[in-house]
């Protein structure tokens, strides 16, 4: 069990921690890490196999996290869904991207497409890489 507390009574400190420690049964869920902040209310905690400091794979999770982030950019005015992706990324690292039928498609690729999976892009997850494994292959066998 690890902690750290911002501007929160010892109690509610105390009760937050007992709720990540609950969810680890040692049978679905072996470790726990939660955080939040809002406004001068700060909390970060973890229980079982997990330390406040320790990476984790998150997977499709990050999607949630994008989406909120490009909703949020665009309702402040700051982009557009119909935005090229090359507006924001670096040519070196768009080209040979996405190239269909020997077709460059990268420079045709918007904020939307990628929002709503219709770039056309592959699963970069399951897709097979040069030593004919899959990254999901790679990450279960321990190897990244």
């Amino acid at each position: 069990m690890q902690a750290t507390f911002g501007q929160m009574t010892t109690e509610k400190e105390k009760s937050l921690q007992v709720v990540l420690d609950k969810a680890v049964d040692n049978k679905k869920v072996f470790g726990t890490s939660f955080a939040f902040k809002n406004d001068t209310l700060t909390w970060q905690g973890s229980s079982g196999n997990m330390t406040i400091d320790q990476p984790y794979f998150i997977a499709s999770t990050t999607k949630l996290f994008t989406t909120a982030i490009i909703l949020k950019l665009r309702a402040e005015g700051k982009l557009s869904l119909d935005d090229k992706i090359s507006k924001y990324i670096n040519q070196s690292v768009l080209s040979g991207l996405h190239i269909f039928k020997d077709k460059e498609y990268s420079q045709e690729l918007t904020i939307k497409h990628l929002l709503s999976h219709t770039s056309g892009l592959p699963d970069y997850f399951q897709g097979k890489g040069a030593n004919g494994k899959s990254l999901e292959n790679e990450i279960t066998e321990g190897n990244v």
